[in-house]
């Protein structure tokens, strides 16, 4: 099977600081791991891209990511004939609208109705974007729910977790809880800030680690000493595994109930190196962590709530000990071989995969 890999935001390219640009990367050696021939096509003209289509093809399957553009590369798929998906991360007029002050044209939607109603899978991240997809002229019996996945080749247990945390100047008796990803509004990054250093002022010495792009001192604050944080700067997968796999715990904060749609990379790649997730009751999130089997919960945006579930587990070592396995196990069955496997079964492949 050969397969285009095709998306056409400006600010997503191979090798960029962006969990997108390493979504699609992990999806394009997914794929390849199922034995399909891939080529990417990053290109924001839709006539550029078909060229690109026509030059490199054919092709058995078209799998496009959703964009403001999108929209002439489905009507192109179907007129040729070939297996169309189109894969949806965000509701993107929302995301204009609340954190860009965009405007979506009424031409935009016109194409992108055509691409959800002639699309043979609309792949979903996250149950909230299912209602969505159907608004958009999806079939409702087109749509697949699949969460992201997780490279369980390079997120898993460290074997020298104790260098790892010597890297990070982590002493054996710290708690260190980890932020890593591209920093945005939506993360809330200063609840989560405010909260370790409620659970500091009880008595816990928890540290609180940044680890990829953004301004994390600013976001912080003055909430917590300079001893309490570490900053470091975006790496590759090789690096962000060492550095969220020196940590104990991860703990999203999101607090707004515009962020209901997504599905973390971040999340799965800590559950896969053993560390404690915690949650807020939004989305998908309380479905990620097993309803609090593999981690706990809070109500969105309470502070206090939160705090406490990062003092619980940083005093009862026998529970982190226990949820970690079973996160370890969970995100486990979401390597993105099986997300792909998913894929190409959906679009009429018959895929043979074998995790990277």
């Amino acid at each position: 099977m050969k397969i285009a890999i095709v998306h056409q935001d400006r600010g997503i390219r191979a090798g960029r600081e962006k969990g997108a640009a390493v979504h699609i990367a992990s999806l394009c050696e997914a794929f390849a791991a199922c034995g399909a021939e891939v080529s990417l096509i990053e290109e924001p003209d839709g006539g550029e891209a078909i060229a690109q289509l026509i030059n490199q093809g054919p092709f058995d399957v078209i799998y496009e990511r959703f964009s403001l553009g999108t929209g002439p590369i489905a009507t192109w798929a179907k007129r040729q004939g070939i297996a169309y998906g189109i894969e949806v991360n965000s509701p993107l007029d929302i995301e204009e609208a609340v954190y860009r002050n965009g405007t979506i044209y009424p031409q935009r939607n016109e194409d992108w109705g055509v691409a959800f109603d002639s699309a043979q899978l609309v792949a979903v991240v996250s149950e909230p974007l299912v209602e969505y997809a159907i608004k958009l002229g999806a079939s409702p019996s087109a749509i697949s729910v699949i969460s992201n996945g997780v490279d369980t080749s390079v997120f898993a247990p460290l074997e020298d977790r104790a260098s790892a945390r010597q890297e990070l100047d982590l002493a054996d008796d710290q708690i260190a809880v980890v932020f890593h990803g591209r920093l945005r509004p939506w993360h809330d990054l200063p609840l989560l800030g405010r909260a370790v250093a409620r659970t500091r002022d009880n008595g816990v010495d928890m540290v609180l680690v940044c680890a990829g792009r953004g301004d994390f001192e600013e976001a912080v604050g003055d909430v917590l000493p300079k001893e309490a944080i570490r900053i470091c700067g975006w790496s590759d997968k090789f690096g962000v595994s060492r550095r969220v796999g020196a940590c104990d715990l991860i703990a999203l904060s999101h607090s707004n109930e515009t962020s209901t749609w997504f599905s973390p990379l971040k999340l799965r790649e800590g559950m896969a190196m053993g560390l404690v997730p915690i949650v807020p009751t939004l989305g998908d999130l309380p479905d990620a962590v097993l309803s609090g089997r593999a981690g706990l919960l809070y109500l969105p945006g309470d502070e206090e709530a939160l705090a406490n579930c990062l003092y619980e587990l940083a005093w009862d070592k026998v529970l982190r000990d226990e949820f970690a396995r079973i996160a370890i196990e969970e995100a486990t069955r979401h390597d993105w071989t099986v997300v792909a496997a998913k894929i190409l079964t959906a679009l009429g492949g018959i895929p043979a995969c074998e995790p990277f």
